[in-house]
Order: structure tokens, then sequence, then C-alpha cells
């Protein structure tokens, strides 16, 4: 592996402790946190000025769904508390928030709120199902079994797969919930007297739209992290 390093660069080393009483040190990586600092500022720049308090709102949002992972789900799941249930109410209140947060406090977002949990105690029921029908351990990253092994709070490497899918699912659960309520909306204000199911039909067209593009979106996303194992 290399890595270029100048001058002036800070990077991370790693010490061991050797079974003769010395220590042994290595370099384990360079520190890019500047970089990913410039990097968040565009991506947060670009966000506001073409999404205006939209993209500002969903940048709270954000700032909060980490704040929920990092000082509620993780903790929780290393004192030993069941990973499942923990993810699913960090879920629902990252939910709530984040969809009220950038879409507005109206009805309308309100049932897409609705939507999104609804949908998500069917990915939890259809994850439960899928892992233990096809026998799935929970232990084939090299994270994974580190982990077991080295925290002894959690022992039930299933349940953690299980709230991984629910977590990585609750974005995808957002973006269609959202979307097809304001198409719903936006239906209804252009035509108030179609019927609902009008409605119904020219929404679901929408989402059959949707939903095949989210697919390959889900592809694409699970090969590009996946891609050196490819």
């Amino acid at each position: 592996m290399f890595i270029p390093l100048k001058k002036g660069d800070r990077v991370r080393l790693r010490i061991v402790e050797n079974p003769d009483g010395t220590q042994t040190t290595y370099f384990d990586d360079k520190v890019r946190t500047g970089s990913l600092a410039a990097l968040f500022f565009v991506f947060a720049a670009i966000a506001i000025v073409i999404g205006f308090f939209r993209g500002l709102f969903s940048l709270i949002g954000l700032a909060f769904t980490v704040f929920v992972l990092f000082w509620f789900l993780f903790p929780q799941i290393l004192a030993g508390r069941d990973p499942i249930l923990m993810t699913v109410l960090a879920s629902i209140v990252i939910l709530f928030v984040n969809i009220h947060l950038s879409h507005g406090f109206r009805i309308r977002t309100f049932f897409s709120f609705l939507g999104t949990v609804a949908g998500l105690f069917v990915v939890v029921l259809t994850s439960y199902i899928f892992t233990h029908t096809s026998s799935i351990s929970g232990v084939g990253t090299e994270e994974s079994m580190l982990l077991l092994w080295e925290v002894k709070t959690i022992t039930d490497p299933v349940a953690l797969f299980i709230a991984a899918v629910i977590l990585g699912t609750v974005g995808v659960l957002d973006d269609v919930a959202v979307t097809q309520s304001e198409v719903v909306g936006e239906i209804l204000d252009v035509d108030p007297t179609l019927s609902r199911k009008d409605v119904f039909f020219r929404a679901m067209r929408v989402g059959r739209h949707h939903i095949a593009s989210t697919v390959n979106t889900l592809v694409l996303v699970y090969a590009g992290a996946a891609l050196p194992m490819f």
C-alpha cells in the first residue's frame, strides 16, 4: 500500500506492545480531517443554495441523525440492549424529526411518516424471516468477528445484522414515502375534482417508476460499497 506523504502531513501511528516489553510503532494512516471537512462544507453549500430552507433543514436533520446514532443507538447496543429493538426505536425518532423538519409540519408529511413506519415494520418482519430461513450467521465480515471477540456484551450477531439491514433501509423508505405523498398532494392541487381512484392510479404510475429507479440505485450502491470484493 502506497500513501503519498509530504512534510507537514499529520499521520496516525499504531503502537504495539511486544511480549518482551518493547514497543513497535507502525504507520496506520494519514489524517484527512481537513479534506473531509472541506468536502462536507461544499456539500452543505450546494444543499443550501439549491434547496434553500429545505436544504438547511435537511442538514440540521442530518446532524440530529448523527446525534441519535452516536449518543443513543450505538451506546445502547454496546451496553447489551437488543439491537433490533434499539434500531427500530432510533429509526422511528430519526424519521419523525427528519421528515417533518425537511418537508414541513403538514398533514401529508405526517401521513408520509406513518407510511414509512409501516414500511419499517415490514422490513423488520421480512429481514427476520429471511435471515433465519437462510441461516445467515451475521459474522461474514472481519469487523463483525472482531466485534464479537472484543465486545462481550454483544452476543447475537444475527440480530446485529438485522439491525444493520433496518438502518440501511430507513433512508430508502423515507425517500419513497415522502415522494409519493408529495405526488398525491401535487396531483390534488392541480385538479381537486379528481376522484380518489384517479389519484391512486396516477400516483401508482409515478410510484412504479420510483420503485424501478430505487431498485437500480440499491444495486449500484451495494456494488460501490462491495467493489473490492467483486
